[in-house]
């Protein structure tokens, strides 16, 4: 609809890129904004939806040991009980770092089908990271997902699910594309903060002639189809309570 469209309009100068911190400012001021995976899981939960499908997560920048730049996302998982489905960790991200952000929150990472962690366009990340744990079903996922509530748990978990094959970029040919583009950010002084995410990924888009926006529309309708898989598992699991 119009909304949308108007979200979604590269040249809209309004719509304000909103985490947690940004939330409570844009809607007592009566602003507009697209959430970070961080503010959907806080709109999902005021919802009561429990499972909802992303691209992938923010999480840890290259550097971030100087800049400390680490997404707000990594700490939502640990405080807002919903289930995120994603393609791993945006590729443009140091992704050891950010998967020992995430053990030290206590966030659950699954990834769903392989032992290896997936990188957003590729199927796993060159130096083939493995998963801290993998399931085969989502039945598995959604009783782990129950089992932490029942224990009193308070936050989310993390279900990395792997782009299909026939639609990545492997990591070996997004390696390079990404240091590039990384590096160009570091020379840019308006590529950074909130602003970093946007000028990779564009740079990214670019660099590969558009196959990067394939592959993303590929991984999401992969990710939604896992999600609705998983919230099906959760609402039989509600049903015979």
């Amino acid at each position: 609809d119009a909304m949308l469209a108007r979200i979604g309009d590269p040249e809209a100068r309004d719509i304000a890129k909103l985490s947690r911190r940004d939330l409570a400012g844009c809607l007592a001021a009566g602003g507009s904004g697209a959430t970070t995976v961080a503010t959907t899981m806080i709109a999902a939960h005021l919802a009561g939806i429990r499972v909802f499908a992303t691209g992938g997560i923010g999480g840890v920048h290259m550097g971030a040991e100087v800049s400390f730049d680490i997404s707000a996302d990594l700490h939502e998982l640990a405080e807002t009980p919903v289930l995120v489905v994603c393609a791993g960790a945006k590729a443009i991200l140091d992704i050891p770092k950010t998967l020992e952000m995430l053990e030290t929150l206590g966030v659950p990472v699954v990834t769903y089908g392989q032992s290896l962690f997936p990188a957003f366009w590729s199927r796993h990340h060159p130096d083939r990271i493995a998963t801290p744990a993998s399931a085969s079903d989502p039945h598995t996922i959604a009783r782990q997902f129950e089992m932490a509530r029942n224990i009193g748990f308070r936050g989310g978990m993390l279900v990395a699910n792997p782009i299909p094959e026939a639609d990545e970029i492997p990591g070996e040919v997004m390696g390079p594309i990404i240091a590039r583009a990384v590096a160009e950010a570091e020379a840019n002084p308006d590529a950074k903060g909130k602003n970093a995410t946007p000028f990779l990924l564009n740079r990214i888009l670019e660099l590969t002639d558009g196959r990067s926006l394939d592959a993303n529309v590929a991984l999401v309708l992969n990710n939604a189809r896992l999600a609705a898989k998983i919230a099906t598992e959760l609402e039989k699991a509600a049903g015979n309570r």
